[in-house]
């Protein structure tokens, strides 16, 4: 019997659908394969230079297209998979999830998840038509109830948060090889940013807030989290929450930063072709509503975000957030973003904790920016606007 190895990020939403195709794929094929668990924090910042050699499959997120393809850890699909079989898996893509795992010409990665930044509301706490739905109200509302608003800003969340609000406004940041943004197009978000993050529940700064505002009725509304149907499901054991769209600054849910998880081969597996069919295989829209969403998965497919039943299921999560996703904004992809992240992300949300001034933070994104740059090795000074689909 064949056997390939996996790894996904350690959550529900990940293991059990793909622990659950698993499953089946074995009863189908004969092939074996085994998934085994990195973090979350490992999934959203270890390059996969990391995994590649342990494992056939890798889960990962589409900020790293650039660097795989640089380093040559993950093999094109585009290579292992029809063409008329990945123009399918586009065709049925929710927003910009396929696309965002093209780059320079190749497919490095299938959206089997779908993810963006939108709003978390506890509706028992926080009536309809209180809900935010411009930047003002939100500001507004979280200074009539200090404490009781939130939004992530541990580091990775932070920097996302910024990128979102940007192209919210029209000003998508786009950096270029002097400077990370122009200052007239992130200082007016930034300084709303520190405004808001003092008002927020003290959650805020250990990570993704969710959790909490299910577990206590401390929390009625979050901004900017990223979307998870197992939290506004009718059957999750918690205070049920609702995900709606983002607010606006004048042209609709659009710009919010694109999340998410694709499938890749690894450019070390001892047979890329049966990875590149299982790979393939849960992409699809059949297995994406009959297995990867009744096992907590949050499909890719747009044939499940369509079905009126499933997003009863979800709570209406589809429905609600649609607007956000199809309009959402790809993160950079060029082989520096990694490294910026994590750096200009841990620097942004400590500033942010000591209320450094807008033009401090500023500064400081921007110094972490010539580092990311300074220490990336391959294609360092690779530039790629951030994609938005509005």
């Amino acid at each position: 019997m064949s056997v390939l190895r996996a790894v996904g990020w350690a959550h529900d939403r990940c293991m059990r659908p793909m622990r659950a195709a698993a499953e089946q794929w074995k009863i189908l094929t004969g092939v074996e394969v085994i998934w085994e668990e990195r973090s979350g924090q490992s999934f959203a910042g270890d390059t996969l230079d990391r995994v590649k050699s342990d494992f056939d499959i890798i889960s990962f997120d589409h900020p790293f297209v650039g660097s795989v393809a640089a380093s040559g850890a993950l093999l094109p699909l585009d290579e292992l998979v029809p063409s008329a079989v990945l123009a399918e898996l586009a065709n049925d893509s929710i927003g910009p999830s396929h696309v965002s795992y093209a780059w320079r010409g190749h497919q490095w990665g299938l959206a089997t998840d779908a993810a963006c930044q939108v709003s978390v509301v506890r509706p028992d706490l926080l009536p309809e038509p209180d809900v935010p739905r411009t930047w003002d109200a939100a500001l507004a509302l979280a200074r009539s109830m200090p404490g009781r608003v939130t939004t992530s800003l541990s580091s990775h969340d932070a920097i996302c948060t910024l990128l979102t609000m940007c192209a919210n406004a029209g000003q998508p940041i786009t950096p270029d090889q002097e400077r990370f943004t122009d200052p007239d197009v992130a200082l007016p978000s930034i300084a709303w940013l520190r405004d808001y993050s003092s008002l927020c529940h003290p959650s805020a700064w250990d990570g993704y807030v969710v959790a909490p505002m299910a577990e206590t009725d401390d929390i009625c509304y979050g901004l900017l989290q990223w979307g998870y149907t197992n939290y506004s499901r009718p059957s999750f054991a918690g205070r049920q929450l609702s995900f709606v769209n983002i607010p606006s600054a004048g042209d609709g849910p659009v710009g919010s930063t694109l999340g998410g998880a694709g499938l890749g081969v690894s450019s070390s597996s001892h047979d890329p072709l049966a990875a590149a069919e299982f790979v393939t295989w849960v992409t699809t829209s059949e297995i994406q509503r009959t297995i990867v969403f009744p096992n907590a998965g949050q499909p890719g497919s747009r044939a499940v975000w369509d079905d009126p039943l499933l997003d009863n299921e979800s709570g209406g999560f589809f429905f609600n957030t649609r607007a956000t996703i199809e309009n959402a904004s790809i993160r950079p992809r060029a082989p520096w973003w990694p490294a910026m992240a994590r750096l200009g992300g841990e620097s942004l949300a400590h500033g942010l904790r000591e209320h450094h001034t807008p033009e401090q933070l500023l500064a400081e994104l921007e110094f972490a920016y010539r580092h990311a740059l300074s220490s990336t090795p391959d294609d360092k000074m690779a530039q790629e606007r951030p994609r938005c689909t509005n």
